[in-house]
């Protein structure tokens, strides 16, 4: 008999009992075992609770919490073959947002682990680089967007007690206390190419870009393309600046795949591997979490590492299509 897997985090504004009697409900219905059940701690935020899973043998994972317990029990899950359901239940939920899940649906979400469709979609890596502490280095899992510079400074700035009450909108408030920072010059390899030289605010590395508030950072980020999307973002000009960058976010084109400054402000390209070298210390941040300074990061792509099963095909499907590209 088949059996399912639920890791929750009950730190979430969810009825933890509510979503047990459902996941049982759906197995019960479709003649599964009794589903396993895991829930978080601070100290393991979702991979063990996923290795666990795996070596049980399970046919699907459900993950119930944020975009940092989707990201660890993804951890847990790469090439594994087994997919994971999202049950979306943070403040940002990118993940769920680029996949169009819906976070105000939880039966119809449990209900995809029983019903739904299975795609491969890539995973990024990430390690950032610590000369003054080479032991505190690791690799990070990233499955939406990862940056190094003011990306990362709103993350280690957003007051948690404001996000609970604001929910997304405390992510600007924080970027609007941490915009004056210094446009810092950083050295950046993509593949094989030669280095280049460039000033910058922000450098975000993506697997794909949708963010909260309907504002999509990198357009052209497919997330089963087996590509790293890479944008350079510059605003000069102080807040007249960053009013231009914003503008030309909203409406950035069609893809580039080598440095060609597509605006004033932003560069985009697209790679498997990329290495930022900074002079100064910087803040990082992998879909939405922050992880400390550093002085730059390798990030590169593992292409349909991770399983999702969603109740409709991934929207990527349909983008992919829409540009013409294979479905590989």
């Amino acid at each position: 008999m088949s059996q399912a897997a639920v890791i929750i985090n009950p730190s979430k504004p969810v009825d933890v009992n509510h979503v047990r009697t459902l996941v049982e409900d759906h197995s019960r219905r479709a003649g599964w075992r009794a589903p396993l059940w895991f829930e978080t701690t601070p100290e393991e935020p979702g991979t063990t609770q996923a290795e666990k899973a795996v070596a049980a043998g399970v046919d699907v994972v459900i993950v119930g919490g944020g975009d940092g317990t989707v990201r660890y029990a993804a951890r847990g899950l790469t090439h594994s073959g087994i997919p994971m359901v999202l049950l979306p239940l943070g403040t940002g939920n990118l993940l769920a947002r680029n996949l169009d899940v819906p976070r105000n649906h939880i039966e119809n979400n449990i209900g995809a682990a029983f019903t739904g469709v299975d795609s491969a979609i890539d995973v990024g890596w990430l390690e950032l680089h610590r000369p003054s502490d080479p032991e505190m280095t690791g690799d990070h899992i990233f499955l939406v967007l990862s940056s190094l510079g003011f990306g990362g400074d709103i993350m280690a700035h957003t007051d948690e007690k404001l996000k609970k009450r604001l929910g997304w909108l405390a992510y600007f408030v924080a970027g609007a206390k941490n915009w004056r920072g210094k446009r810092i010059r950083v050295l950046l390899a993509v593949d094989d190419h030669p280095p280049v030289r460039r000033r910058q605010r922000t450098v975000l590395v993506g697997n794909c870009g949708r963010i909260m508030g309907g504002l999509t950072l990198l357009p052209d980020a497919i997330i089963d393309d087996g590509w790293l999307d890479v944008s350079i973002m510059d605003p000069r000009g102080g807040i007249f600046g960053w009013t231009r960058m914003f503008g030309e976010v909203v409406r950035q084109g069609m893809p580039k795949t080598r440095f060609t400054p597509r605006s004033r402000t932003i560069e985009n390209t697209r790679c498997r591997s990329v290495t930022i070298v900074s002079p100064t210390l910087q803040q990082a941040q992998v879909d939405g979490d922050p992880i400390g300074a550093a002085q730059g990061l390798t990030a590169r792509v593992d292409p349909g590492a991770l399983l999702l099963r969603t109740p409709s095909p991934s929207p990527s499907r349909r983008q992919r299509t829409q540009l013409g590209l294979k479905h590989d």
